[in-house]
């Protein structure tokens, strides 16, 4: 006699609510993209956004088409005061996608919010700062880390307590403070007196590890930034054992027979040329070179358009639904098809 199926009433069947996530900056060139990530999100929608109104907002404004088709997105003049009143009722995590200097203004306010709120990097006014799966201290308001911070986190994360000593040299776009301003023109610049503000968070996501930012040197119009992370480690390894540990941990993807960095942009390129504008890397080891059994040489490509994107993301799932920073890392590399 065939076994009768217990019957399922899909009204007792329930879905956790979406952790609803408010953002200002929305129009902006990361605000609309974090808007868009989170829109991907199985567990996440953007409920409610900020921005200056004026006509260029307003055209990439209306152009946000969220990609979950449940999305019920607001777009409020950010100047409007009631609207700082909505914020803590309405969204479970607020995340400031500002230039820098804008969240500081809101310092006092954001404090008072009895939600998680995130800003950015160049805000320092902060003093917290957070990189999954890396977070210093759990604070009403933290600060993520930039671009450089983000591609260097997972993968000294993914190395453990095998890295002793790093020094660091960086190959990236451009600062803000390195244009020739009458001619408004982006210049290549050599650093030899590298950012403490680099270091100073790496050591405070790190402190067990010594750091030296030996050069930062800036090239317009790279689509990655570079990263030769020279690595002393407290044991013996070979290269497999650098690319097992990699492997293992989310955001990294190894190419240990790769010699160059022209199949990664000629990858890339292929991709645009296809209408995928999702980057296949964020980030990349590239190359890899031993010359004895603690010394180690990492080449990094990071993705600068998306490397701060994805941790946003990783935070506000940490902070708003509890979950542990590695799987909330995994959720967010799956929805992105990143995996």
């Amino acid at each position: 006699m065939e076994r009768l199926r217990p019957s399922i009433n899909p009204e007792s069947v329930t879905t956790p609510p979406k952790l609803r996530i408010g953002l200002r900056g929305v129009a902006g060139q990361l605000g609309s993209r974090i808007c868009d990530a989170v829109n991907r999100q199985p567990d996440m929608t953007t409920t409610l956004g900020l921005d200056k109104i004026g006509q260029t907002v307003k055209t990439r404004a209306f152009g946000l088409k969220p990609a979950n088709p449940e999305t019920e997105f607001i777009f409020l003049d950010q100047d409007d005061p009631s609207i700082e009143q909505r914020i803590p009722t309405d969204v479970d995590v607020f995340i400031d996608a500002t230039p820098p200097g804008v969240a500081s203004r809101y310092a006092e306010t954001y404090s008072a919010y009895n939600i998680p709120v995130i800003v950015q990097s160049g805000d320092r006014t902060f003093p917290h700062i957070a990189s999954p799966p890396r977070i210093t201290e759990n604070t009403t308001v933290i600060r993520q880390g930039d671009c450089n911070i983000s591609g260097l986190t997972p993968v000294l994360s993914a190395l453990g307590e095998i890295v002793e000593r790093v020094q660091l040299t960086v190959l990236m776009q451009y600062g803000s403070s390195l244009r020739d301003k009458p001619r408004n023109t982006r210049l290549h610049t050599i650093e030899l007196r590298p950012s403490t503000e680099l270091s100073e968070d790496l050591q405070q996501l790190f402190p067990d590890v010594d750091f030296v930012v030996r050069q930062i040197t800036q090239t317009p119009g790279l689509q990655y930034y570079e990263h030769i992370i020279d690595l002393i480690t407290t044991v013996s390894v070979d290269k497999d054992d650098i690319y097992e540990l990699l492997n293992r941990h989310p955001r990294i993807k190894c190419m240990p027979d790769v010699r160059s960095s022209f199949p990664v942009d000629e990858g890339g390129e292929m991709l645009r040329l296809r209408g995928k504008n999702q980057p296949p890397i964020t980030p990349l080891t590239l190359m890899t070179q031993q010359y004895d059994s603690k010394h180690i040489v990492l080449y990094v490509l990071i993705d600068s358009r998306w490397v701060t994107v994805y941790p946003n993301v990783d935070l506000a799932r940490i902070l708003g639904l509890g979950t542990a920073p590695l799987d909330a890392m995994k959720k967010t590399d799956k929805a992105m098809n990143f995996v």
